[in-house]
Formats: structure tokens, sequence, C-alpha cells
């Protein structure tokens, strides 16, 4: 009886993965450093909202002689408390805005930073501080080069 040779023909496949991985790698370096930069902006943009906002309260309260913090002091107390928030925030690069409803000059911001801006306030005046900042995010994707984030605060007017 003659038996017949069957050959296993076995294929090598060792390069196969070598391959797949280098074809998936590129898209989940993109990913992730997508995720990286969204957490690094959302960060910026958390710290923004929350600086912005205790200013303006600080702004909008009086202290116990009665007297309110003028726009340098509010402008100061942001950018304080920006000092240890935020990854790669630098407060000295926000730009900060206060402005009050209030129709009196003397209660304007952009006239002189040594106005108070709830002087002279009437029911429903509110103060709004702005701080901007120009985030470069850390992983170079060619779609977020430069993003502006933005936080705000308004609060009523509490002292008149």
């Amino acid at each position: 009886m003659i038996r017949p040779t069957t050959r296993s023909r076995k294929t090598s496949e060792s390069g196969a993965s070598a391959v797949e991985f280098a074809l998936v790698v590129p898209f989940l370096v993109l990913i992730l450093g997508g995720i990286l930069d969204f957490g690094f902006i959302f960060s910026q943009q958390i710290a923004l909202n929350n600086a912005a906002r205790d200013a303006a309260r600080a702004g909008v309260v009086s202290n116990l002689a009665g007297a309110g913090l003028t726009c340098a002091q509010i402008s100061t107390k942001l950018t304080n408390s920006l000092t240890s928030s935020a990854v790669g925030l630098s407060s000295a690069a926000v730009n900060v805005t206060v402005s009050s409803s209030a129709t009196d000059p003397s209660a304007s911001c952009t006239a002189n930073t040594a106005n108070k801006p709830c002087t002279k306030s009437s029911a429903g005046d509110q103060l709004t501080v702005v701080a901007t900042f120009n985030s470069s995010p850390p992983f170079p994707l060619p779609y977020l080069n430069g993003i502006q984030v933005r936080g705000q605060g308004i609060f009523q007017c509490e002292y008149t």
C-alpha cells in the first residue's frame, strides 16, 4: 500500500501582527492626543470659570465696613486665584474684563480701575467678570493650534 504524502502547509503569519499594529498605531496616537488636549483645555476652562465667578462674587458684596472692591482689586483677585488652579494656565497671560450694568459713570471699570463697580447701583444691576486665555494644548494636533478659553461670572450687586 502506497501512502500518499501529505504535506502540511503552514503559512507563516509572524509579520502580520506587526503590520496590523503599524496600521493602527497612528490612529490610536491621534485619539489619545485628542483626549489629552481636550482634558487640558477643559481643565483650563473650569479654572477660568471658577476664578471669574469667585472674583465677581467678591465684587458684589461689601465688607463689614460697607466698602466694596475696586475694579483693580477684582481683577487681582481673579489672577491670584488662578496661580495654582490649572495646568498650563499662566495667570499673567489672562485677560480680565470687569464691567457693570450700572448707568452711573463712577461704576465704570473701563474708565478707571479705582472705581467700585457696584457703587450707586440700582435693583437688578449686575457685575460681569470675564477672563480669557489663549491656550496651546500640549499635544500638537493640527486642528487644535490655539484655542481661546473663556470664563465668566455674573452676579447682581448687593450694595449701593
